[in-house]
């Protein structure tokens, strides 16, 4: 394997954008997990809050909101990826 330096110029633009794109693409990632991990623990608290108010409707919405996030995010994920 070529080391950075020694590659053509017309590689070296290549592996530079390369670089870039898998720092811009786990920066995102990054973002996206942290962002689901923090609406995770909303879900948590909002059932365990409905659940000890014994209201069985205030413990099922924020898992299906949840859920929903979860598939749009999958969706725009898979697109992104296709693309």
């Amino acid at each position: 394997m070529y080391q950075a330096s020694r590659l053509p110029l017309w590689e070296r633009v290549f592996h530079i954008v390369g670089d870039s794109m898998i720092i811009w693409l786990w920066h995102h990632l990054l973002i996206v997990a942290l962002g689901l991990l923090t609406l995770l623990g909303l879900v948590i608290y909002l059932v365990v809050s409905g659940i000890r108010q014994k209201n069985v409707a205030k413990a099922v919405w924020p898992v299906v909101i949840f859920c929903s996030c979860l598939g749009l995010v999958y969706f725009a994920m898979s697109c992104a990826i296709m693309d």
